[in-house]
């Protein structure tokens, strides 16, 4: 299950930082879907969702693709803040 999740289309700063913000978010939804799909009734992922519906104009968009993936472990690729890259 994914651990923290910012709103997609939270904090541009944030945004920023990733290097890989879309493939990441794609991916992290895929894998909320797949979890949604065996803890339907799980009230607590219900509400996530829905909560990450109303505020995440591109959570909306890539909850509707209907992708199902498993959820990896990722090496994190951030921008350096002082260097730029």
């Amino acid at each position: 299950m994914i651990g923290r999740w910012e709103p997609p289309g939270g904090d541009p700063a944030v945004r920023e930082l990733r290097r890989d913000w879309e493939d990441l978010t794609s991916q992290a939804v895929a894998a909320l879907r797949a979890e949604a799909g065996t803890n339907a009734d799980d009230p607590r992922l219900r509400s996530l969702v829905g909560e990450l519906s109303l505020h995440g104009e591109r959570f909306r968009t890539l909850w509707a693709r209907h992708e199902v993936a498993n959820h990896t472990d990722r090496m994190i690729n951030r921008k350096s803040i002082t260097r730029g890259e």
